[in-house]
């Protein structure tokens, strides 16, 4: 079986967006060996959390990549994702739940 970073070599990829939980072990982590394989790593922190405050303070701090601070950052991306228009679907009231 390939190693995700292998793969992620073979596949050129130049960017990636993270989010997740744990900034201070698993965002951390991630973000330090996506950097290591030399591709750009973008935290979108509004995206990202932890148990307390100050470990989310210091994982995304140490791991020393570029913060966004956007919802969705692959929509202003400029050419990193590719969407289609979705279609447009109406939702029905829940009100009555």
């Amino acid at each position: 079986m390939q190693d995700v970073s292998e793969k992620l070599v073979e596949l050129r990829v130049k960017d990636a967006v993270i989010v997740g939980l744990e900034a201070h072990v698993c965002v951390q982590q991630t973000t330090l060996d996506l950097l290591e394989l030399g591709i750009n790593a973008h935290l979108c922190v509004d995206a990202i959390s932890s148990q307390s405050p100050t470990d989310r303070s210091c994982g995304l701090h140490r791991a020393g990549a570029p913060m966004r601070f956007e919802r969705a950052p692959v929509h202003r991306a400029r050419g990193w994702v590719r969407f289609e228009r979705a279609p447009r679907v109406q939702l029905e009231s829940a009100s009555g739940l």
